[in-house]
């Protein structure tokens, strides 16, 4: 059994480090360091979001597809308020520990930390620690753009994420996109001088609302796996205008797309596109691409997948209506599922908690799963 306490011990000191996304990862790195410190464990810096957020490899016995590969991001969203306790100090309370990022998922970065060190020196495990992943997988879109030719990770792939220790294969993919209409600026004493761009807006907000219902008839052959069986289309912001007596020569609408596990959410854009530019015929009007965290479909037969499933005797893989960094990992022919301690509902959230008996139960099947994958794991 992996030791607790020193899971314990070095999820307290990056969870006193705010690791909002965004911020630099320096100082989480450095405790990482210092914790694997004569180990034998091969540190890599490589393509992050930011210079200051570069990409950690964590490996034994260098490259290849062989062997495993645990993943996770050491970003986490702002506390916020309404905590009971400090939210950067680690509590262990009612068996749970309680901080931000407890569980989504500093304390699986210290498990798959962990289990490297004690490793033993001819495992073939390597962990991948990654940067603003809730900003949308940036961390990991960078890592693949500057990805060396012909390198290579291992096939097999756990990311730690929040699943109450469920096998989780698939998740939709979240595109995100801001349809702008220009107009032209002029005094609103006089409404003729200019264009108000707040008026084609109303056709943009009918048509999406006409898109969305038409998509919630839509179904896949991987619908069944999510807890909404269909596409969506959200409206998440409104931007207009700049002072009480100018017409506004510019109005935006952003939105997110989420993408069945199965589907291309560029494609779906492109529907959206095609739509509205029926809609917006005559006006002067673009669509802007701001982030695309592609969904995520690995095989029941996945290596890794297929070990998982039957070591928790789940008899189906499950779905998430949530993103990860391993839709942008398949390019590197990286198949991943999606398997850690601690459950959705309670990340983001003040009093952020993660089980202690879970983050016990995933350790040891991780451990097992390191046995299987990648020779003995201590």
């Amino acid at each position: 059994m992996p030791d607790l306490q020193r899971i314990f011990d070095l999820s307290a000191d990056l969870v006193a480090i705010d690791s909002t996304s965004g911020r630099s990862l320096r100082a989480s790195h450095a405790v990482i360091e210092a914790h694997l410190d004569g180990s034998g464990v091969q540190i890599e810096y490589l393509t992050g979001s930011g210079d200051d957020r570069p990409s950690l490899l964590l490996s034994r016995n260098g490259d290849g597809p062989d062997g495993l590969l645990l993943c996770g991001h050491l970003d986490t969203v702002p506390p916020g308020d309404g905590w009971a306790t400090d939210p950067l100090t680690l509590t262990e309370q009612d068996g749970r520990w309680c901080g931000r990022g407890s569980c989504d998922m500093t304390v699986f970065c210290a498990m798959a930390v962990e289990l490297i060190r004690a490793a033993a020196p001819s495992t073939s495990l390597s962990v991948l620690l990654l940067g603003d992943e809730e900003l949308g997988a940036l961390g990991a879109a960078a890592l693949v753009e500057g990805w060396p030719e012909g390198r290579m990770l291992p096939r097999a792939c756990v990311i730690g994420e929040p699943t109450s220790m469920q096998v989780v294969g698939a998740h939709t993919g979240h595109l995100k996109a801001t349809i702008t209409v220009r107009g032209a600026t002029g005094h609103t004493g006089t409404p003729d001088s200019g264009h108000n761009a707040i008026a084609p807006i109303e056709r943009v907000l009918h048509t999406l609302d006409a898109i969305l219902a038409e998509w919630e008839t839509v179904r896949t052959e991987r619908s069944s796996l999510v807890p909404v069986p269909h596409p969506v289309i959200a409206v998440v912001g409104l931007d207009a205008g700049n002072a009480w007596n100018v017409i506004p020569d510019h109005a935006s609408v952003r939105v997110g797309i989420r993408a069945l596990p199965d589907q291309s959410p560029r494609d779906l854009l492109g529907k959206v596109v095609e739509q509205l530019t029926a809609a917006l015929d005559g006006e002067d009007w673009s669509v802007d691409l701001f982030n695309d965290n592609p969904p995520l479909d690995t095989p029941q037969t996945s290596p890794a997948h297929a070990w998982l499933l039957e070591r928790l005797g789940q008899d189906a893989p499950q779905g998430a209506a949530f993103c990860s960094d391993g839709g942008h990992l398949t390019r590197l022919g990286v198949e991943s599922v999606l398997f850690g301690p601690g459950s959705i509902a309670q990340a983001h959230r003040p009093d952020e908690f993660v089980p202690v008996d879970e983050v016990k139960a995933v350790a040891k099947h991780l451990e097992a799963m390191i046995d299987a994958f990648c020779g003995a794991a201590s």
